[in-house]
C-alpha cells in the first residue's frame, strides 16, 4: 500500500490527544509503536513543509466549562484533580509542538468544537487534514464539526485519518496508511 502523499500548502496534520502521561501506559498503543508512528509522520510533515497542529483538553480552575450532564468530563470535574489550562503541558514530549504550530486547547472530545481550529485551517487554505489519534475511534469524533467545517471523510486505516474538504481534488483513500504499514 502507498504511503500518503502530502501537498504543501494544502495539507495539515493534527496530532490529536498524544497526552504524555498516558500514551506509554495505553496497551495498545504501546503494541503498535503509536508514539513513535506519530513522531515519525510529524518529522515526515514537517521536512515537507506541512502545516502540523496539535489538541488537548484542557479546563480552567472550577471546570466551568464542565456542566453536571457531561458524562464524557463530569467525573474530571468532581476528581479534585487541578485543572490545567495549558495545552503544551499534556503533549507527550516525543511529539511536542514546535514555535509557530497550531496548538488548540479543547473543552469537548472534538478539536473543532469551541475552538480556533478551523479558522487556523481555513486561513491557511487547507484542503486536506490527516488526523493521528491513538485509536481510530479518537479520531472519528472530530468529524461531525469537520463535515461541518466543509470536510470530507476519506477511509483510513490504523494510527491515520483522512479527511478532504469539498470541492478539493480527490485522492485513493489507499494512500492512508501508517508509517510502517498495518496500525
Amino acid at each position: 500500500m502507498p504511503d500518503i502523499t502530502l501537498t504543501r500548502g494544502h495539507t495539515a496534520v493534527l496530532i490529536a490527544d498524544f497526552y504524555a502521561e498516558i500514551m506509554d501506559t495505553i496497551p495498545h498503543a504501546i503494541e503498535r509503536a503509536v508514539v513513535e508512528k506519530a513522531a515519525a509522520v510529524q518529522a515526515a510533515a514537517r521536512k515537507a513543509g506541512v502545516m502540523v497542529c496539535y489538541c488537548a483538553t484542557v479546563f480552567r480552575p472550577g471546570y466551568p466549562e464542565i456542566g453536571r450532564r457531561n458524562k464524557t468530563f463530569s467525573q474530571r470535574k468532581t476528581s479534585g484533580q487541578a485543572a490545567i489550562l495549558d495545552p503544551m503541558g499534556l503533549i507527550h514530549p516525543s511529539v511536542k509542538p514546535r514555535e509557530g504550530e497550531v496548538v488548540v486547547g479543547k473543552h469537548r472530545v472534538n478539536a473543532f468544537y469551541g475552538t480556533g481550529m478551523d479558522v487556523a485551517l481555513r486561513a491557511n487554505n487547507i484542503l486536506d487534514l490527516v488526523i493521528l489519534g491513538y485509536a481510530t475511534s479518537s479520531c472519528l469524533v472530530h468529524c461531525p464539526l469537520c463535515l461541518r467545517s466543509g470536510f470530507q471523510p476519506l477511509r483510513g486505516r490504523g494510527l491515520l485519518f483522512g479527511l478532504r474538504r469539498r470541492g478539493s481534488r480527490v485522492l485513493d483513500p489507499t494512500h492512508l496508511s501508517p508509517p510502517g504499514g498495518r496500525g
